[in-house]
């Protein structure tokens, strides 16, 4: 599925925007199924969390400790995925954050752009690091339904 509205153009590559009321619609569809499948959790769909492109989305949220979640990365076209991270990490810098954090099945996408785990399995100098944020999330995953069964990975990169 590919939303577009005229606004982006004749592209050849992923060209990433802020969303805007109109992309909602688009947001939702790319969204259902991974929420239907429990990959995505549910969560409020506000313009302004989200950047977009032809075809995917991706929401930052602020977290307590300058942290900045990003969240609901769906990508239905190859380098969608990539251009959107990439176009996230650009928005918390210009937004002030120290540092983004993600949960996520595919470490392996997100270590490819600089991403490093968090807690098990992480760099010693990384868990050593007392941190009011992780220590928010944490509490915040445990209050989940299928906490006890969650495969995610929480990563961060430092911007």
């Amino acid at each position: 599925m590919i939303c577009e509205d005229g606004s982006f153009g004749q592209h050849s590559g992923p060209v990433v925007r802020p969303a805007n009321p109109a992309d909602l619609p688009c947001i939702s569809a790319w969204m259902a199924p991974h929420l239907a499948s429990g990959v995505l959790r549910a969560r409020p769909l506000v313009p302004d969390d989200f950047l977009v492109s032809q075809s995917g989305c991706v929401a930052l949220s602020w977290w307590a400790g300058g942290a900045i979640e990003l969240g609901s990365l769906v990508s239905m076209q190859p380098g969608h995925g990539r251009a959107l991270v990439q176009a996230a990490l650009q928005r918390a810098r210009a937004l002030g954050a120290e540092r983004v954090v993600c949960l996520t099945g595919a470490p392996g996408f997100f270590s490819r752009l600089g991403f490093e785990a968090v807690g098990d399995g992480a760099p010693p100098h990384r868990q050593a690091r007392p941190c009011a944020a992780l220590a928010w999330k944490a509490a915040r995953c445990r209050l989940c339904p299928d906490a006890s069964a969650c495969t995610q990975v929480l990563m961060e990169v430092w911007l």
